[in-house]
C-alpha cells in the first residue's frame, strides 16, 4: 500500500520536473473548462473568497515563474483587476528575517549603538540562527510572547494588512479559481494533475495564522487567537468545497487547525461566552464536499485527461513511465520497450475507468472499515501484477502490446490509494471536528464547574445538549480521566476500541488506530526568554 502511493507521488513529482525542464509557463487552457463552468456558476467576484485573497496573496503554481499577461488573464478571469506595487503582500518568515538582519548590520554600520529588538550586540551568527530555527518550531504550534520572539512579533505586526485581507476573504461564500494549464512538448495541453496540490502560497498562510493564533493566546487574546484559528479553519473548508487540486490540502489544513485548538481551549483566559462564541463559528464552515464526489468529478477528468496526454507526447511518457525508483539499466531498458511497441489505450481507458467505478460501488456498499480493508486487498493485488509486468519489461521476458498495456494500465491504478485514501483522509477531518466540539463542551463544562465530570453524560445533562458521536462507529466518543486531565477519542479506522492508542509511522506492532484528543493540551506558556 505503501509503496503504491509513494510511486503516485513520484509520477507527480517526475512530471512537474519535466515542465520545469522544458521552462513551460502556465496558461488557462485545457481539460478543466467544465469544471470551470460548474464551479462559477452564481459565483461573482464580491462572493468570491479566491477574488480577495489574490489581491495578498500569490496563488500561481509552485515552481513557474508567472508573466505578467498570465497574471492579468488570472485576475480577469476572476474578475478583479491585478494588485498594485501598493498593495500588501503576504512575506514569509524566513525572508522577513533575512531582511531584518541586513537592515540591523547597516544600521550598526551607520551608528554602533543603534540596536534593533531582537538582537543583541553581543550575540553570535551561530546563536542567532539557532534562535530562528526554535522560533520556527515553536510559533506556528505552541503560545508564545513577543518578548520570546520579538523579530518574529515584529513580522506579525508587518502582515497585519495581510492578516486583515485573509481574514475577510474568507468569510464569503465560494471559492472559484481558474485551473491552470500548461503546454506539453507537442503544444498538447498538460493535464491539471501534473501540478503541485500545494499551488501558490496557501501553505505559507497556514503558517501565518497558525504563528499570529499562537502569539495571540500566548499574550492573553484568547478572542484573536480563536478568530485566526477559526480562519484557518473556514479556509480549509473552502479548499476542500470546491472540486480543485487543493481538496487534500484542505483536508490536511482542517486537522492542523484542530489540533491547534487544543491549546486554545487549555488557554486559562477562556471563558464559556468565548467557548460558545467559538462554537457557533464551528456550526457555520462551509460544507465539505464527498471525497467520492470529488473522486468523480475532478480526479476521474484528470486521470483521464493524463492518459490522453501520454498516448500524445512520447517523449513525456519516456520520462513519467518507467519506475523512478529502478536503476538507470532498467529504466532505459522499459524506456526503448516503450519506444518500440504501443500500448493499447482504449484497453487502458476502459480499465481505468472500471476501477474508479469499482471504487464508487465499494464506498456505497459498505462500512469505512470494511471498505478500506477491501482496497488494500485490492491494491497489493495491483502492486504485485504491476511488479510482474515491470520484471518482464525490464528482463524482456515479454515485450508484447498486452505486456505494455498491463503495465501502463497498474502504473495508473496505482495512484487510486491516493483517492481511496483521500475518503480515509476525510473521515478523519470529520473525527476531528466531532473532537473538538465536544472539547468545547468538556472544557465549558470545567470553567463552570470547576473540575473536569466522571463521564460525559454530566455534560449533557448540565447543558441540556448532545456530545458529537463518533462518525466512525455511530456511538459516543470514549472517555477516559486521569486526575487533572481527561482524554476522549474516537475508534478509529478499525472500529475497534483500542484502549486510545495510535500507532505511530513505522510501528507494526499492532493495528491500534484511535484518534485522540486530550485537555489540558498546553496551558499557555510563561516567559522562557531565548539564551544567546
Amino acid at each position: 500500500m505503501k509503496s503504491g502511493s509513494v510511486l503516485a507521488i513520484l509520477v507527480l513529482v517526475s512530471a512537474a520536473r519535466c515542465c520545469a525542464a522544458q521552462q513551460v509557463l502556465p496558461e488557462f487552457i485545457g481539460v478543466a473548462d467544465a469544471l470551470d463552468r460548474q464551479t462559477r456558476r452564481g459565483v461573482i467576484p464580491e462572493h468570491n473568497a479566491v477574488a480577495r485573497l489574490c489581491e495578498v496573496v500569490e496563488l500561481y503554481p509552485d515552481g513557474y515563474s508567472v508573466r505578467l499577461r498570465h497574471r492579468l488573464e488570472f485576475h480577469r478571469r476572476l474578475g478583479v483587476p491585478a494588485a498594485g506595487p501598493e498593495t500588501p503582500r503576504l512575506r514569509e518568515l524566513t525572508r522577513f528575517q533575512n531582511e531584518f538582519r541586513e537592515v540591523e548590520h547597516l544600521l550598526r554600520l551607520a551608528d554602533v549603538r543603534f540596536q534593533l529588538p531582537g538582537f543583541h550586540e553581543d550575540s553570535s551568527p551561530e546563536s542567532t540562527v539557532l534562535l530562528a530555527e526554535k522560533a520556527r518550531l515553536d510559533v506556528d504550534r505552541l503560545p508564545w510572547i513577543a518578548e520570546q520572539y520579538p523579530t518574529v512579533a515584529l513580522w506579525l505586526r508587518s502582515q497585519e494588512p495581510v492578516l486583515r485581507v485573509i481574514r475577510e476573504s474568507v468569510t464569503r461564500s465560494h471559492w472559484y479559481m481558474p485551473v491552470f494549464q500548461s503546454r506539453g512538448s507537442d503544444g498538447g495541453q498538460l493535464p491539471v494533475a501534473l501540478q503541485h496540490p500545494s499551488a501558490g502560497e496557501l501553505l505559507a498562510v497556514m503558517s501565518l495564522l497558525r504563528t499570529s493564533a499562537m502569539f495571540r493566546l500566548g499574550e492573553g487574546q484568547v478572542r484573536a487567537a480563536g478568530t485566526e484559528l477559526l480562519t484557518l479553519l473556514r479556509l480549509s473548508r473552502h479548499l476542500q468545497s470546491a472540486l480543485n487540486p487543493h481538496y487534500f490540502t484542505g483536508m490536511a489544513m482542517e486537522s492542523v487547525g484542530s489540533e491547534l485548538c487544543r491549546a486554545w481551549l487549555s488557554s486559562t483566559a477562556v471563558t464559556e461566552a468565548d467557548i460558545d462564541e467559538f462554537m457557533a463559528s464551528l456550526q457555520a464552515l462551509p460544507v465539505a464536499s464527498d471525497p467520492l464526489l470529488y473522486c468523480e468529478q475532478y480526479d476521474r477528468v484528470v486521470t483521464l485527461e493524463l492518459l490522453e496526454f501520454l498516448r500524445r507526447d512520447k517523449e513525456f511518457s519516456l520520462i513519467c513511465l518507467p519506475d523512478p525508483l529502478a536503476d538507470q539499466s532498467a529504466v532505459r531498458i522499459v524506456q526503448q520497450v516503450l519506444r518500440q511497441q504501443s500500448a493499447d489505450w482504449e484497453a487502458v481507458a476502459q480499465r481505468l475507468n472500471r476501477e474508479y467505478d469499482r471504487l464508487q460501488q465499494v464506498y456505497a456498499s459498505a462500512d469505512i472499515t470494511q471498505a478500506m480493508l477491501q482496497m488494500d486487498q485490492v491494491t497489493e493485488q495491483w502492486e504485485g501484477a504491476w511488479q510482474q509486468s515491470k520484471s518482464a519489461l525490464e528482463t524482456g521476458k515479454s515485450v508484447s502490446q498486452d505486456t505494455v498495456t498491463e503495465y501502463i494500465s497498474l502504473r495508473l491504478l496505482l495512484g487510486l490509494p491516493a483517492l481511496h485514501r483521500k475518503r480515509g483522509f476525510a473521515l478523519g477531518t470529520r473525527i476531528d471536528h466531532s473532537l473538538l466540539q465536544a472539547g468545547c463542551w468538556l472544557r465549558k463544562y470545567q470553567i463552570r464547574m470547576g473540575d473536569w465530570p466522571e463521564t460525559p453524560g454530566e455534560v449533557e445533562q448540565l447543558f441540556g445538549c448532545r456530545l458529537p458521536l463518533d462518525p466512525v462507529s455511530g456511538q459516543s466518543l470514549k472517555y477516559r480521566r486521569t486526575g487533572a486531565a481527561i482524554r476522549f477519542y474516537s475508534v478509529g479506522w478499525n472500529g475497534i476500541d483500542d484502549g486510545g492508542v495510535r500507532n505511530r509511522m513505522g510501528e507494526t506492532a499492532s493495528s491500534a488506530d484511535d484518534i485522540e484528543y486530550s485537555l489540558p493540551f498546553s496551558l499557555a506558556r510563561p516567559a522562557r526568554l531565548p539564551r544567546f
